[in-house]
């Protein structure tokens, strides 16, 4: 389980990173677009944080945080909101595998296997994904490569081959790896746990076999053509030690040179977060793992702000250093419990689940167990203690001072801004108001957004 913080989270939805929807073999012959100067619509500076803001008049905006932090890497992010939810059920499938798809098609003059040999020579790594609410690319290069990854970036939003004939060499490469997905324990258990707690929602379960049987090429083509290629609403992220006047010039010359596509959908709500009836529970046993390991999970539906994802952070830190002492007095050990939060709708953070993940031992999980909920109850009916919340408070500031000075957190932090709509001028700023994070405030938040008699529990044992 991924500790995530306000300014650090990543969705962790399960989704197939690779490659997209592939059009028709036949392409528009590439050309390298010279510089026009007209692509660029508006360039901000926000001093307060660095960054240097472009609009584009294709609809797509590019923000450059130059950095010292990497001296040879260059790290690029590109996010827009849209994914594919937005698909009735039998073809989830396609859109779940359109990604993948694209990245085994090929784009502009290189077909699949020469995209690979072009990526390896130029150093380059790149990744597409389509989750089920948003797009994302994540690409790295040596700095000065950087405008050989911009070429290929333009081209997955410009000039996707999406061939026919890559579908089977997509699916025989994926079906590989899921018939031996279950053989890695932790991931059956991650996929069960997602499934027992979301009561089997279709959009938030991972790839599977029948998945590839159900995949629609003609399907997954048009979806990645309505869907990923429109540029309005694309947020690009470049972090590095870089120049920006001349990336900028890159950044125009190759991302400003696709052409505008407005967004013909509009981007999909989605569904109540399933409450689970009473306690769920689920036992999974396999012949690969030699420990025990178990995850209690709560739903959390709350409003999508600043100052209740702040709350969550602080009710997570509180809750696990009270479950290490706790434990640690009961059992001689805290068990390695971590608490974290997931948004399984991501970007859509009104629906969270708490997770409480720890490594059960024999006769005492079910004491555990309940210590936890003792917690969950205390801390609902008296909020944290003045001592604890200053502890909070001394964590997140130590955290920030040491994730500010790295590229991926940096990456990370901006990119959730784009997809929340937020300004990034504010990115490091922490809420304002003082009433934001008090035992008080925290205490309420809980009562009201928190039922801890709905949870599911599941746990991973050795098969003996």
């Amino acid at each position: 389980m991924i500790r995530n913080s306000v300014a650090t989270w990543v969705a962790l939805a399960a989704c197939v990173v690779g490659t997209a929807p592939a059009h028709s073999p036949i392409y528009a012959q590439y050309s390298a677009t010279a510089h026009n100067t007209q692509t660029r619509v508006q360039q901000n500076r926000l001093n307060t944080v660095g960054i240097t803001e472009l609009h584009l008049r294709n609809g797509i905006t590019v923000q450059l945080k130059p950095t010292k932090f990497s001296e040879n890497t260059l790290r690029v992010r590109a996010v827009a909101p849209g994914g594919y939810a937005a698909l009735p059920n039998d073809a989830l499938a396609s859109g779940k595998l359109a990604a993948p798809l694209a990245i085994e098609s090929g784009v502009g003059p290189y077909n699949g296997e020469e995209l690979s040999e072009h990526l390896f020579k130029h150093s380059i790594d790149l990744r597409l994904a389509i989750h089920p609410f948003y797009r994302d690319i994540i690409a790295t290069s040596p700095v000065w490569k950087a405008s050989e990854l911009l070429e290929l970036l333009t081209l997955f939003l410009s000039q996707p081959r999406l061939d026919p004939a890559a579908a089977p060499l997509m699916k025989t490469r994926l079906a590989d790896s899921l018939s031996h997905r279950h053989q890695d324990p932790e991931t059956w258990f991650d996929d069960t746990v997602r499934s027992l707690t979301s009561a089997d929602l279709p959009i938030l379960q991972a790839v599977t076999t029948e998945d590839l049987d159900a995949f629609d090429f003609d399907t997954a083509r048009k979806f990645y053509q309505e869907h990923f290629l429109p540029t309005e609403g694309w947020t690009f992220i470049v972090i590095g030690n870089f120049d920006v006047a001349a990336t900028s010039k890159l950044v125009e010359q190759h991302l400003g040179s696709i052409s505008l596509k407005p967004r013909s959908h509009s981007v999909t709500t989605p569904p109540p977060l399933p409450i689970p009836d009473g306690v769920a529970t689920k036992t999974l046993r396999s012949p690969h793992h030699s420990e025990c390991l178990a995850r209690l999970t709560l739903p959390l539906c709350t409003d999508k702000s600043c100052d209740a994802l702040h709350k969550i952070e602080a009710t997570s830190q509180v809750l696990e250093v009270r479950l290490r002492n706790r434990f640690r007095a009961e059992v001689g050990s805290t068990q390695g419990i971590d608490v974290a939060y997931e948004m399984p709708f991501f970007p859509h953070s009104d629906s969270i689940w708490l997770s409480f993940q720890f490594g059960c031992i024999r006769g005492k999980t079910d004491r555990l167990h309940n210590i936890i909920i003792e917690e969950i109850q205390s801390l609902m009916e008296k909020g944290p203690t003045p001592e604890e919340m200053e502890a909070v408070r001394t964590l997140q500031s130590r955290n920030e001072e040491f994730w500010l000075q790295t590229n991926t957190y940096w990456l990370s932090l901006m990119a959730n801004y784009a997809l929340w709509g937020w300004d990034v001028s504010h990115a490091v700023e922490t809420c304002q108001n003082p009433t934001c994070c008090t035992s008080e405030t925290i205490s309420q938040f809980l009562r009201e957004n928190l039922k801890p008699e709905n949870r599911t529990f599941t746990r991973l044992e050795p098969k003996r």
